[in-house]
């Protein structure tokens, strides 16, 4: 049995201020079932009702156990439901009245998933920050440090009070912020120098069916996901970006999507160069391909070990040859040539959070073709303070425990 020590993990892909905010909500990511979940929700709703015009926020549900029945959903007061993925959101009656007096438009529209994938970071504006405090950031990034993480990357800044909140907390050393165009046109010229980077989504999850594939899911052979740019929308957007000077950040699960990004990126050519530096979010199913051409034009890729659990959570939808293709780590180190911790990095996305969870997918995932080593992981997750921690690995063939060990 051997002892392996490990810095503390920066966490490169993350939202803190909308999973702080969540975090005084209901977390029902260990419900098995529907029923259960209505339970939970019931018995917290008579201990600790909202005030008035407030609502219940849930989070963690998976849609690998199905849609949460609306009818379980419909309680005396509002509750709001992200799925796991957070592409997806379901509210209660109550809660559509409530949101329907500032947003009587989009409430009706938040079923289409199209739209809804469009208008992500929109909606999800709604609640992030409501009832958050510098106390209670502060208290989620020592929360993150007791899961063995000490830097957190916010991939969907919400703007000017988040901001000022991090400010406030004196967090602002803790993280990098990545905003919507839509949320960077919105800011003043100081906020502007706070924000790292540009983030754009191409498509959305495959815990909603809207990651965008070249095939059908299996599970529903009408429908691919969805492509949220045409092609010629997609290279005015980010040539126009281009000359900000800052990160850019695309969001693409699906092969289709990955596809559209690196095609982008190479008709584009020189012009990325006026980025500090251009990400691809996830590509979970990125072909050999186009991992070739990412790394020819100096893209990185920030991936999430963890995600090698939707190979096992949705085979259905994937099929067994697909899910295989999930997060496909061996290709990209050994035969394309991607190094952790340089132009491959690690972040959990808070499904879930902390560094236990993307070790155990990255040591023992669902198929050979996804496993790391404990040393790629730690590179691909490093960049966190020094002298925080560690995190203390005890294994032999197997990885028998993990333990995060916090300096005092």
């Amino acid at each position: 049995m051997s002892e392996i020590e490990l810095p503390l993990f920066a966490d490169r892909h993350n939202h803190p201020y909308l999973y702080a905010t969540l975090r005084a909500g209901l977390d029902l990511s260990q419900a098995e079932c529907g029923e259960q979940a209505a339970d939970w929700i019931r018995r917290r709703l008579a201990e600790q009702p909202p005030a008035d015009g407030e609502f219940l926020l849930c989070h963690g549900w998976s849609s690998g156990l199905g849609e949460m029945p609306h009818a379980l959903l419909e309680q005396p007061a509002g509750v709001v439901l992200f799925h796991r993925s957070l592409h997806q959101l379901q509210i209660n009656s109550r809660a559509a009245a409530q949101l329907a007096r500032s947003y009587p438009d989009e409430v009706q529209k938040l079923e289409d998933r199209k739209w809804f994938e469009l208008n992500f970071q929109r909606v999800l504006n709604w609640f992030a920050g409501v009832g958050l405090t510098a106390a209670g950031l502060e208290e989620f990034y020592r929360w993150q440090r007791s899961l063995g993480v000490g830097y957190v990357e916010e991939l969907l800044c919400c703007g000017s009070r988040e901001l000022a909140l991090f400010a406030e907390a004196g967090l602002s050393s803790r993280t990098r912020f990545w905003a919507s165009p839509a949320t960077w046109e919105q800011l003043n010229e100081a906020e502007r120098r706070e924000v790292y980077g540009l983030k754009l989504f191409l498509d959305g999850a495959l815990g909603s069916w809207t990651a965008a594939l070249l095939e059908p899911y299996s599970d529903q052979p009408e429908h691919r996901g969805f492509l949220l740019y045409d092609d010629y929308e997609l290279a005015e957007l980010i040539y126009r970006l281009a000359p900000s000077g800052k990160g850019l950040a695309i969001h693409a699960i699906g092969d289709a999507a990955t596809q559209q990004a690196v095609r982008i990126c190479r008709q584009l050519g020189t012009r990325l160069h006026g980025f500090a530096e251009v990400r691809l979010e996830h590509a979970q199913l990125i072909t050999r391909e186009d991992a070739e051409w990412a790394r020819r034009l100096g893209l990185m890729l920030c991936l999430q070990p963890n995600f090698s659990i939707d190979s096992t959570d949705y085979l259905e939808r994937l099929g067994e040859q697909r899910a295989r293709l999930n997060n496909p780590f061996r290709m990209l180190i050994d035969e394309i040539g991607f190094e952790p911790g340089i132009d491959l990095l690690f972040g959990t996305d808070g499904m879930p959070h902390g560094a236990e969870f993307a070790i155990r997918q990255g040591f023992s995932p669902p198929f050979p073709e996804q496993q790391l080593t404990l040393a790629e992981l730690s590179a691909g997750f490093s960049g966190a303070p020094v002298g925080e921690g560690r995190i203390v690995c005890l294994c032999d063939d197997e990885l028998r425990e993990i333990r995060v060990v916090l300096a005092e």
